[in-house]
C-alpha cells in the first residue's frame, strides 16, 4: 500500500482496465477505500460529459493516423465514408443507455461479424472471469506493454510480436467486457481491441473488409489461447473452478435427455475423463475443446476389412445447412467418406469415417456453411436457406458410451427419414406445379373463378374495335361458345380436382408431421439405458 493511501495493484489493474488520467483514478480508490469493484464502478459511471469526452479522446487517438490504420486503404471515397461512419455525431444524453437495455458495440466499417463474436463470448461467464482475471494478474506483476505502438524494430521475430499482441488482445478484452458490465452507455467502441489482431505471422489483421466469421473466431481463439499460455499455472485461478456457478449460468443449454440432474453429473464425468493437467492448465481447451473417437473402415488390396481407431481433439463444429436442422447436419459431419485413402499396405481405396465424442467440451462451437463455392461461376455464393437450431442440445446420440444403442436408433431415424423425403418430393409437385410458385389447388380455384367470370360476359366484338385501340379485359372473354351448362360443367369437374389435391396435400403434410415427432422422439429411448 502506498503512502498516499492508494493500493497500487489496484491501481495498475483501474488504469490499464479504464485508461482514465492517474488523479482520476487515484481519487476513486481513495473515495472507495482502494475497494477495487467501487472504484472501478465510479469511474465508468461518471457524468455525460466526460462520458464524451473519452469518447472524443478515443477518437481523436484512434482515428487520424492513416498511416497506422487498421482498415485497408483502398478506394479513398470508400476509406473516407468508413472515416466518417466511425465518428459519434450524437450528444452526451443521447449516448447514454435506458435502464435495462443491454449494451452494444459500435460497428467501425464492416465489423458486424467481429461483433456479433465479442458479444456471444461476454454472455459466457467463465470467459469473461478468465479474461479479467488475466488482466488483474498483470496489473500485480507489472508486465502490462504496448507491444504494436513499439514492434517494429526490424530484428523482433514474427513470433514475438505475435506473443505480445496477444498478451495485449486479452488485456484490450478486458477493458471491453469492463465497460460492458458498469458502464451505462448505449455503445462501447471494440477499436482497441481490433488494433490488437495479428496474424499467424504477428501482422495486423486488416478489418475494414468483411472476411468468413468461423476462419475470423479461430485466429481469435488461436490468438487468445496463446496470450492465456503467457501466465504461469500459479498466476491464474483454475478455468474449470465453481463448476456449479458456471453451469447456472451458461447461456445455451447442454443437456442429456435422460434427465437435468443425471444430465450434469453425466456431463461434468465426460468433461473431466480424459482431461490431463497440461490441458486443465490450457484455458481454452478446458472451455472449447472436446475430444472424439475417430473410426476409419476400409478394405485393404485382398479385400479384407480392416479399421483404424485414434482418439482426437475437436472444437468447432462445421454444420452443412443443407441438412436443414442441427442434428442432421451434426450426424453427418460424424459420418462421411474419405476418397483416396491410403491404408497401411499402402493401397489407395475409399473409406468410412465416423465419430464418437469421449470428451464434451464445456462450450460447443458451431459454425453454419454458408459460403460455398459454385463450381459453374468460379465464385463463392451465399446460402440463405432456413436451418433450424434447436435452443436446448441433446448430445446423447453422439457419445461413445451410447454408440450401440445410437447405432440402431440411427438405422430407423434413416428410414423414417427416407419415407420423409419421398413426401416432401411429392409435396413440392404439388405446391410448386410446373416448377411455378403457386401451389396447385390454389392454381384450380383460380380457374373455376376465371370460368365463373366468364359466365356473365358476352366477349368483345372485335370486329368493332378494328380501327382503334383494343384493350381486353380476362374477366370478359366470354363464354366461346360454350353453353351455361357446358361451363358450370367444367367448373364442377375443376372443383372436384382442387378438393382432392388440397386433400392430397393436407394428408402428405400430416404424415410429414407425423414423421418429425417420430425423428424427434426417436432418441428419447436413450433415458431407459
Amino acid at each position: 500500500t502506498m503512502a498516499s493511501g492508494y493500493n497500487q495493484s489496484v491501481f495498475n489493474y483501474l488504469k490499464e482496465l479504464t485508461s482514465f488520467p492517474d488523479a482520476r483514478i487515484k481519487e476513486a480508490m481513495v473515495n472507495c477505500g482502494n475497494n477495487k469493484e467501487r472504484a472501478l464502478n465510479m469511474l465508468l459511471e461518471s457524468g455525460p460529459s466526460e462520458e464524451q469526452k473519452m469518447i472524443q479522446d478515443s477518437l481523436d487517438n484512434n482515428y487520424h493516423q492513416p498511416e497506422d490504420s487498421i482498415y485497408g486503404k483502398g478506394d479513398d471515397e470508400l476509406h473516407q465514408a468508413i472515416q466518417n461512419s466511425m465518428k459519434d455525431q450524437l450528444t452526451p444524453e443521447q449516448t447514454m443507455r435506458d435502464e435495462g437495455i443491454p449494451v452494444g458495440l459500435k460497428n467501425v466499417g464492416n465489423t458486424c461479424y467481429v461483433n456479433s463474436l465479442f458479444q456471444t463470448y461476454f454472455m459466457i461467464p467463465q470467459f469473461v472471469k478468465e479474461v479479467l482475471n488475466f488482466c488483474e494478474t498483470k496489473s500485480k506483476s507489472g508486465q502490462i506493454a504496448h507491444p504494436l505502438a513499439n514492434s517494429g524494430a526490424n530484428d523482433e521475430s514474427g513470433r514475438e510480436r505475435r506473443q505480445k499482441a496477444s498478451v495485449e488482445l486479452i488485456l484490450q478484452l478486458g477493458r471491453l467486457f469492463g465497460y460492458m458490465m458498469r458502464s451505462n452507455r448505449k455503445y462501447v467502441d471494440p477499436t482497441q481491441v481490433l488494433r490488437e489482431l495479428v496474424d499467424e505471422y504477428g501482422n495486423r489483421i486488416m478489418i475494414g473488409d468483411q472476411k468468413d466469421v468461423g476462419e475470423f473466431n479461430i485466429n481469435l481463439l488461436d490468438r487468445v489461447e496463446e496470450g492465456f499460455k503467457s501466465l504461469k499455472k500459479s498466476d491464474v485461478s483454475h478455468p474449470l473452478e465453481d463448476r456449479e456457478e458456471h453451469k447456472r449460468d451458461v447461456n445455451v443449454e447442454l443437456k442429456s435427455e435422460t434427465s437435468i440432474n443425471s444430465s450434469v453429473s453425466a456431463v461434468q464425468d465426460l468433461s473431466e475423463s480424459a482431461k490431463n493437467p497440461e490441458e486443465e492448465d490450457n484455458i481454452m481447451v478446458s472451455m472449447f475443446s472436446g475430444k472424439m473417437k475417430e473410426i476409419i473402415k476400409f478394405k485393404e488390396v485382398n479385400e479384407e476389412v480392416s479399421q483404424n481407431e485414434s482418439t482426437v481433439p475437436f472444437g468447432q463444429i462445421i454444420l452443412d445447412i443443407s441438412h436443414k436442422d442441427l442434428n442432421s447436419s451434426w450426424d453427418e459431419q460424424y459420418r462421411s467418406q474419405i476418397e483416396n485413402y491410403k491404408t497401411p499396405k499402402n493401397f489407395t481405396t475409399t473409406a468410412d469415417r465416423e465419430c464418437w465424442v469421449t470428451d464434451l467440451p464445456h462450450i460447443f462451437l458451431f459454425q453454419l456453411q454458408r459460403v460455398v463455392f459454385d463450381t459453374t461461376t468460379g465464385i463463392p455464393i451465399k446460402l440463405n436457406s432456413p436451418f433450424h437450431f434447436e435452443k436446448v442440445i441433446y448430445a446423447d446420440r453422439f457419445l461413445e458410451m451410447n454408440k450401440e444403442t445410437a447405432l440402431k436408433i440411427r438405422d430407423e431415424v434413416n428410414n423414417l427419414k427416407r419415407q420423409k423425403r419421398q413426401l416432401e418430393e411429392a409435396l413440392v409437385k404439388f405446391e410448386g406445379y410446373l416448377n411455378e410458385s403457386m401451389p396447385l389447388d390454389d392454381m384450380l380455384g383460380h380457374v373455376t373463378d376465371f370460368l365463373g367470370n366468364q359466365l356473365n360476359s358476352e366477349g368483345v366484338d372485335k370486329s368493332s374495335t378494328a380501327n382503334a385501340l383494343t384493350v381486353f379485359d380476362p374477366d370478359k372473354l366470354g363464354p366461346m361458345g360454350l353453353k351455361p351448362k357446358e361451363v358450370n360443367g367444367l367448373i364442377d369437374v375443376i372443383k372436384a380436382y382442387k378438393s382432392e389435391v388440397t386433400e392430397q396435400i393436407r394428408s402428405m403434410q400430416e404424415q410429414r408431421k407425423r414423421l418429425n415427432n417420430d425423428i424427434e422422439q426417436s432418441y428419447a429411448s436413450l433415458t431407459n439405458k
